[in-house]
């Protein structure tokens, strides 16, 4: 203790010695105290690092810190008046409208332009079909005893509205429809034998019956008429 007061003295009277920050009551042996410098220090001694209190403590001169403010438990504002605006190249597009449904109409069925002259053989008979239904039915005459009316199904291949048979004495058939080689459709002036077998082979009808299976035939073409021919 003396070594450190004689120190000190020789210290503060070359002018060397730091000025003290704070006393530290030191028991003596006699049990009184004692108040001794802290921080004083011969020149050219380091200070330990220990004896400095913490910046942010306090000191046991009574120095205290002030409290730690407690956090902010209020539920934030639930519109921020200083909202950054989102950046626009970040920001997600709306989902898009859905496209009206149109209303699905069905298509309307498209019936092909059709004739189809049905010519039945027993019951000599000729059913005409207009683009899928039935129009007429007329009576006919075909081949008699000895002569055959050919059976199948046929195109027109060529009209006449008047024309001459050159084979038997030039007899009238009016609106001939040739179906195959030298057999037609044509009118007739022997209208008593119509419903049974009369012809050489060729399809007889009565004159105005002749003339609108000839006007249907020109009028939806050969390429859309059947001649069936069945026994």
């Amino acid at each position: 203790m003396r070594q450190a007061l004689l120190a000190l003295a020789v210290a503060v009277s070359l002018g060397l010695a730091a000025p003290a920050r704070a006393e530290t009551v030191v028991a003596t042996g006699a049990g009184a105290p004692t108040a001794t410098p802290q921080n004083l220090v011969a020149p050219g001694v380091a200070t330990p690092a220990a004896a400095m209190p913490p910046a942010s403590q306090g000191t046991s001169a009574g120095l205290t810190m002030p409290d730690a403010k407690a956090p902010d438990t209020k539920a934030p504002d639930a519109k921020p008046q200083d909202a950054k605006p989102q950046d626009p190249a970040t920001q997600s597009a709306p989902p898009a409208a859905a496209a009206p449904v149109a209303a699905l109409t069905p298509a309307p069925v498209v019936i092909p332009r059709s004739i189809v002259a049905q010519i039945n053989l027993s019951r000599q008979r000729m059913e005409v079909t207009v683009d899928g239904v039935p129009r007429y039915s007329w009576p006919i005459s075909t081949a008699r005893r000895g002569y055959r009316t050919p059976v199948g199904s046929y195109r027109p291949q060529r009209m006449y509205r008047r024309y001459f048979s050159r084979k038997y004495d030039n007899a009238p058939m009016p609106y001939s429809i040739f179906f195959n080689g030298g057999y037609a459709i044509h009118g007739t002036t022997d209208l008593k034998r119509l419903g049974r077998p009369a012809s050489h082979g060729c399809v007889r009808l009565h004159p105005s019956n002749a003339a609108t299976l000839f006007a249907l035939v020109r009028d939806y073409g050969p390429g859309n008429t059947r001649i069936i021919v069945t026994r």
